[in-house]
């Protein structure tokens, strides 16, 4: 085998950081939360500072909705406590300014809680995965005709006698649909292949013994900035450390900046 080698001298421009802004609004969450920090130049191997002096408001539908503190004055971790929930079908336009940076702004629209039943839940199924035999979640979804949706699935377990103050743990889960896309302990989903129409879907997962377990399943409407971060951070993660893969680029909804803002609505379903 033979091999040839040419370096090549790039010149990387100067590089201005701009602000990266995280927010992930859920409305069950008693403080919503956003963080600030400092995008890198490509060629950087520093660690993102966070920034501190920030000003980060909310609004819907074009009117000021909620300002964000920064309870410990030097954090990079905004917040403001979630008395007035996010409205479904309302347009909400999150934005932070520092000093010294452009200013930068992200737009999501509040989704409706999906319509979602389960339909049938089976414990230590037939199906082997891994040598383990799993267990099986059948659910519904009704899709919307009018939209594009996109959803996410969750779903948790805690001892019976710990209710209703325990702790939910959450569950590894897989699919064998080829159309869901696998996270740590969450599936994604979009609806491409059932626009509008009743569509079932089957979530799998290692069994357990479930007489004394509470199961809680989550399934939520997400929107779809947060799908298609997610899936290109998937995508990042598998690309690593291989040297024949595309570079993946991290989606992003930020304007004038970098980050995500995202936001959901849940359907929830007890099974004891």
């Amino acid at each position: 085998m033979t091999a040839c080698e040419r370096v090549v001298e790039i010149e990387l421009p100067e590089y201005k950081p701009r602000i990266t802004m995280y927010c992930y609004y859920h409305p069950e969450d008693y403080y919503v939360g956003a963080r600030l920090v400092q995008s890198l130049a490509i060629d950087s191997t520093a660690f993102p500072e966070g920034i501190s002096n920030g000003t980060v408001l909310i609004y819907e539908n074009g009117q000021f909705f909620e300002e964000f503190e920064n309870p410990d004055g030097n954090s990079s971790n905004y917040r403001y406590r979630n008395l007035s929930p996010a409205t479904p079908g309302n347009t909400y336009t999150i934005t932070a300014q520092a000093e010294g940076f452009p200013d930068v702004s992200a737009s999501q629209i509040m989704p409706y809680p999906p319509a979602a039943t389960l339909d049938q839940f089976i414990n230590n199924s037939s199906i082997i995965v891994n040598d383990k035999h799993q267990d099986i979640f059948k659910i519904t979804l009704e899709d919307d005709p009018d939209t594009d949706n996109y959803y996410e699935f969750r779903i948790f377990t805690r001892e019976k006698e710990d209710a209703p103050y325990g702790n939910w743990k959450g569950r590894n889960l897989r699919s064998l649909h080829s159309q869901v896309i696998t996270g740590r302990k969450i599936l994604y989903l979009k609806d491409d292949s059932f626009n509008g129409e009743t569509y079932q879907a089957e979530l799998l997962s290692n069994t357990r013994d479930t007489t004394n377990l509470q199961i809680r399943i989550l399934i939520s409407a997400i929107t779809r900035d947060k799908y298609l971060f997610f899936q290109s951070l998937q995508a990042y993660q598998e690309a690593s450390n291989n040297p024949f893969a595309e570079p993946v680029i991290i989606h992003t909804n930020v304007e004038n900046g970098q980050g995500i803002f995202s936001m959901e609505n849940e359907t929830e379903i007890i099974v004891e």
